[in-house]
């Protein structure tokens, strides 16, 4: 139990600080976007309906290492997977893979 005590608090620290470089780059893409865009636009709910369809989400990976107290000899990495869009951070369920 003791290593799921020790991931789960780096995988939150990790998720984290990779929501945060998500949503600042994604907000950054949407604020270039719409500064070419609101000449263009009549109303500023149609411009919204733009950037929706027209920025990507955001992807982003992170790993971190670690290892058990005593019942594996080596550190073992996990992947986590985060999307970030105009609806906030989203996980998959089943966030994590083991390397």
């Amino acid at each position: 139990m003791c290593w799921r005590i020790r991931a789960t608090s780096d995988y939150a620290a990790v998720t984290w600080r990779l929501e945060q470089r998500a949503k600042a780059a994604y907000e950054q893409q949407r604020q270039q976007i719409e500064q070419t865009l609101s000449p263009l636009v009549a109303t500023a709910s149609d411009l919204q309906a733009e950037l929706d369809a027209l920025v990507p989400p955001q992807i982003w990976y992170q790993s971190l290492d670690y290892r058990t107290t005593d019942s594996w000899s080596c550190e073992r990495r996990m992947v986590c997977k985060l999307t970030y869009d105009r609806k906030g951070a989203r996980r998959p369920p089943c966030c994590h893979l083991f390397l």
